[in-house]
């Protein structure tokens, strides 16, 4: 008896194929997540500053309205 092993062409290509695509489409998955990640803290990183200036905003305009009605409190 012959114990040889052969290998067949078909079955390397099949488990390569088996194994390969469901790899690189977990792979592509995992990095298009983590692009979204960074994307969405730079977005919220933005949203806080734009935050941040338009309470600087309130608050100035906050204060003129003050000066405004002391001006009129005076002017009674």
């Amino acid at each position: 008896m012959n114990d040889a092993v052969y290998l067949n062409f078909g079955d390397i290509v099949a488990t390569i194929l088996i194994l390969g695509i469901p790899t690189i489409l977990i792979f592509f998955i995992i990095k298009a997540f983590k692009r979204d990640k960074e994307r969405a803290n730079e977005r919220l990183g933005l949203e806080k500053e734009n935050a941040v200036m338009l309470q600087k905003r309130i608050n100035e305009l906050n204060d003129r309205l003050v000066v405004v009605e002391e001006k009129l409190k005076e002017a009674e």
